[in-house]
Order: C-alpha cells, then sequence, then structure tokens
C-alpha cells in the first residue's frame, strides 16, 4: 500500500513543551542506587542492565544487589516514561523521556528550560522493531544465527516466534533526535 505525503504525515504527532519531559544531567558512580530509587514509578518497567560481564533484559528491576562500579548502561522504559543512564568514566549521564513529571529531588536540567528549545517541536511517530532471535522449542532457547548461539532472555509470557518492540521517535527537521522504548509484544 503507497501512502501519499499527506497520508503520511497523518501518522505523525506534533508534541511540544506540553506533552513531554525531557532532562538529562551526569551523576556520580556513589549516587546510581539513590538516584534508581528516585524513580519509583518505573518499578513495573523493563530493565535492560549491561555490567561489565553481562546483559540482562528484565520486567520489574530489582536494584538492590547492584555493584554500581560494575555498571556500563542501565535501561528503564515503560509507557511511563524511558531512563537511560550511561557510564561516562567514573560519572553516569542519563536522559529522561517521558509524560511522568521528573521526581523530587533529582539534579537535572530540563531541555525546555534552555532558551533555544523554548519553542522546539518534534514530531512524535509510533514505531515498532523485531528483536533478536527467534524462540527454539526444543531447546527452549531465543537464539539467532547472527551472534553465534547466543543465549536470549527475553521478559515475555509463552513462546512466540518472535518478539517486537514498541517505541517512539522524536524527530526535527528530518532528524531523530529522541527514542522513548515503550513495551515488548
Amino acid at each position: 500500500m503507497n501512502l501519499d505525503i499527506s497520508q503520511e504525515i497523518s501518522l505523525w504527532k506534533k508534541v511540544t513543551k506540553q506533552n513531554i519531559q525531557i532532562w538529562g544531567g551526569v551523576i556520580k558512580e556513589h549516587e546510581l542506587l539513590q538516584f534508581l530509587v528516585k524513580y519509583t514509578f518505573l518499578t513495573t518497567a523493563y530493565v535492560i542492565l549491561e555490567t561489565v560481564d553481562s546483559i540482562i533484559f528484565d520486567k520489574q528491576p530489582d536494584f538492590s544487589t547492584l555493584d554500581a562500579k560494575n555498571v556500563e548502561r542501565i535501561r528503564l522504559f515503560s509507557e511511563a516514561g524511558d531512563l537511560d543512564i550511561r557510564r561516562d568514566s567514573s560519572d553516569f549521564r542519563w536522559r529522561y523521556i517521558g509524560r511522568e513529571n521528573v521526581p523530587a529531588g533529582i539534579n537535572g536540567v530540563d531541555f525546555w528550560a534552555n532558551e533555544t528549545n523554548q519553542d522546539q517541536e518534534f514530531f512524535e511517530e509510533s514505531k515498532t522493531a523485531l528483536l533478536w532471535g527467534m524462540f527454539q522449542s526444543e531447546s527452549k532457547l531465543w537464539q539467532d544465527n547472527r551472534v553465534a548461539k547466543r543465549r536470549f532472555s527475553y521478559p515475555i509470557d509463552g513462546t512466540p516466534k518472535s518478539i517486537r518492540i514498541q517505541y517512539k521517535t522524536y524527530s526535527s527537521n528530518g532528524v531523530i533526535n529522541f527514542v522513548w522504548l515503550l513495551d515488548i509484544e
């Protein structure tokens, strides 16, 4: 089915500072756990936790035994918001996008507070993408031949042949500026 440009544009939604929160900042390694605890509205979120020796994809994260020294990246996401934290030497850089307000006590920068961004508009587009691997009922594992029998563990019920991730992109002038991961189906 071919869409003409007017149909294609109608698939996008224009968003401004009234529609979404966008924040970012830097935290010290020793502040990571206290920082995560403040995001209570993401307690039912999916988490992708990358440490120096593993990558874990789970639901309803428990960070009580997390050693911040081993963390490379954490991504918490749900329909409530998307928090992306990445190591930068002994600090962590973080970015949050969502409809929920940033928790009280968070030291960060509001994207919309910058005078240059006050009137910024983005086009929001809902998308889905296939995740790696297919479920192999014989071995009860997710596998993908591009990564040499890597075992995948996705936090889903049942044994579908493939799974998709839902997300939204926020574009300006034809460039994707932000991505908000939402859900897995």
